[in-house]
């Protein structure tokens, strides 16, 4: 097959996001038996060999003035890099106007169009800029048109299965992957050693730091001998109220946007990986690629009970399960995590597998 991806990939280490990430593990598969390019439209650099990658401007004039141009060049792109055989263009999630008139095109000289499902964007809670608020009447243009151009879906979660089967077109349930290279496992420590538990990703509401960040200062209160890490970045006004709140705790370390090999460093001298999610409906859509990143360090898991989790891993053998947007309930496994170190090379053995 000749496959080409669409989407505002970022496809280099550093600014490698969750779905450049999903994107490049199906690619290093896909790439053994067929031809896999990748069209992105971002502000960051691409450093994937197969990339057609046009910078996406920040000044919406500049922007709007380019567009047309970009879009040429994708259609002209099409028609270059069109295969005898199966020709697939593989969309992210939803359809912006980066990509609205090359999808059509697409179709016009007979690609097959494909949609890799993630997130259900309608039911978001997140802070959008002005020009995502724009976008959304392009997206729900061509959601309402799915049927239509659209030739088979993946979803990432069982509440996404269910919701795009109402298209009637060929869907299967694909979760994220991750490549193993490096095997750590769990130190076991004494009580009076530094125990420390770490998140690392957004700051959105979504993620639920909040809750995480109330129930490390409640355990840090009787457990002087423990600390939380945080990595990860965001632009919201969320962030900034989780800075705030870890202002008045100096066993909160918060190390900002880390390059891919002080994260893994970090990964590897934590004691506790921290996954946790609020119970908004945004939450339960998706599929947190962390879980799958810090399972294979061998590392055990605290992780919200949201999306298909559940269904499988079960709580204190694979994962330690919380509520989601609990704080008590973090707590409670934070509490366990500490006491019971024992128990937790089992769990992460139990989750890697």
């Amino acid at each position: 097959m000749n496959i080409i991806y669409f989407g505002n990939y970022s496809l280099n280490d550093y600014h490698a996001s969750a779905g450049s990430k999903r994107v490049l593990n199906q690619i290093k598969y896909l790439v053994n038996d067929n031809e896999v390019k990748v069209v992105t439209i971002s502000e960051h650099r691409s450093d994937y060999k197969y990339n057609l990658n046009l910078r996406r401007y920040t000044n919406t004039f500049i922007y709007l003035i380019t567009l047309p141009f970009y879009w040429f060049i994708i259609c002209w792109y099409l028609i270059k890099n069109k295969k005898k055989g199966q020709n697939i263009v593989l969309l992210q999630s939803v359809v912006e106007l980066n990509f609205a008139f090359p999808v059509l095109f697409c179709k016009l000289v007979g690609y097959k169009v494909v949609h890799d499902v993630v997130e259900n964007f309608f039911v978001s809670e997140e802070e959008l800029s002005a020009s995502q608020k724009s976008n959304l009447l392009i997206i729900r243009l061509f959601y309402k048109l799915l049927k239509y151009y659209t030739d088979g879906i993946l979803v990432i979660s069982e509440r996404l299965m269910t919701h795009y089967s109402v298209f009637r077109k060929p869907i299967i349930k694909l979760y994220n992957s991750v490549e193993i290279n490096f095997h750590t496992s769990v130190v076991l420590q004494n009580k009076n050693d530094t125990f420390s538990f770490i998140y690392s990703g957004t700051f959105d509401m979504k993620d639920g730091v909040k809750y995480l960040i109330q129930a490390f200062n409640i355990i840090s209160a009787t457990h002087p001998n423990s600390r939380l890490i945080l990595t990860g970045k965001s632009r919201t006004k969320y962030f900034h109220e989780c800075l705030e709140l870890i202002r008045k705790n100096e066993k909160i370390c918060y190390l900002g946007y880390l390059s891919p090999g002080d994260l893994e460093n970090e990964y590897k001298n934590a004691n506790v990986t921290l996954v946790t999610r609020d119970n908004s409906e945004f939450a339960n859509n998706g599929f947190p690629f962390k879980l799958s990143e810090y399972l294979s360090f061998q590392k055990p898991v605290i992780a919200s009970s949201v999306s298909d989790i559940p269904l499988l891993f079960s709580d204190y053998e694979d994962l330690l399960l919380v509520e989601p947007s609990n704080t008590d309930s973090i707590v409670q496994k934070m509490e366990f995590s500490l006491e019971n170190r024992n128990a937790l090379q089992r769990i992460a053995e139990n989750g890697f597998k």
